[in-house]
């Protein structure tokens, strides 16, 4: 059977197939638009210029240098971490969370290579983890790249509460808090740098101690003076005098140390150290000088 439509019915069927592929067109465009609140269109770095109560943050990692081991490299900055592809996690402590006498160390413009190495290790890297790092639930821990770990709660963060939390970003997640995350030094740490020890028996400690890059896990940053820097090293420490007294170093194990105050260390140190004069022709005066101070301090 043949069916016949007039002119009226044909134009009104072609009308209402034109407004059905509209609304097709339109749920299609829908469907793949970028909703910025599912998908990041910012870094954490954009993001925490965009926020004014993390002004002062910012300012610490433009003034802030990252590692090669253990030395400066000038040409990066934790500025430039936070900006990259690699996915991390910040905690960015707000203006107000900070004492201001803090916050002029941290932001000193011109740091001195000791300086700029304890406000990397000790504010930035214990306020950085790497990769994705959502508040989900109680009890979650997480490793800083200062490698203290933390446990997490759905309000907190050792004692710092979340002002923000969860802000998805292109290259991970950003957390604003109320306070600074308090670092905790291991037992070498404190030696090393605690002021009345950190010139004597630390420095002791110190001297044995060297650091290799471990390559495979640290962040490549290009080619300077024909060597690779990196915006993110990691460090494999080895020390003779740990692998002899215990790996005071680590963060999983647990020692108790009983140490005299710095002065009375110092004291005791010279009072001993002729008992291990070393007056041997096959040395020079330098090695000499070298085993008594080893002899002597091990003894102590």
């Amino acid at each position: 059977m043949k069916h016949y439509f007039n002119s009226s019915i044909k134009t009104l069927l072609a009308i209402l197939a034109l407004g059905f592929c509209a609304s097709c067109s339109d749920d299609w465009d829908d469907h793949y638009s970028v909703d910025p609140n599912v998908v990041p269109d910012m870094s954490i770095l954009k993001m925490l210029e965009s926020d004014s109560q993390t002004s002062n943050f910012v300012k610490v990692l433009q003034t802030t240098k990252t590692y090669n081991g253990k030395k400066v490299v000038d040409a990066v900055n934790y500025y430039d971490l936070l900006g990259s592809d690699q996915f991390l996690t910040a905690w960015a402590p707000v203006n107000s969370a900070i004492p201001d006498s803090l916050w002029k160390v941290y932001m000193k413009e011109n740091k001195t290579e000791e300086e700029n190495y304890l406000v990397s290790q000790r504010f930035l890297k214990n306020h950085i983890a790497r990769f994705n790092n959502p508040v989900g639930k109680d009890g979650v821990w997480v490793t800083m790249m200062s490698t203290k770990r933390y446990k997490m709660a759905t309000s907190s963060i050792q004692h710092a509460g979340y002002i923000l939390k969860n802000q998805a970003c292109t290259n991970g997640i950003l957390h604003v808090i109320d306070k600074g995350i308090d670092y905790s030094p291991n037992l070498y740490e404190y030696i090393t740098t605690d002021p009345q020890y950190k010139d004597n028996l630390g420095e002791f400690f110190a001297s044995y101690t060297k650091y290799e890059i471990d390559e495979e896990k640290s962040v490549p940053a290009g080619i300077v003076d024909g060597r690779t820097v990196y915006v993110d090293s990691v460090l494999i420490e080895t020390s003779i005098l740990l692998d002899k007294y215990g790996f005071i170093n680590r963060e999983d194990s647990n020692y108790v140390v009983v140490l005299p105050s710095g002065e009375a260390y110092k004291t005791a140190l010279d009072n001993i150290k002729d008992r291990f004069l070393f007056a041997n022709p096959d040395y020079t005066q330098e090695e000499q000088d070298s085993l008594q101070r080893f002899y002597a301090n091990c003894a102590l």
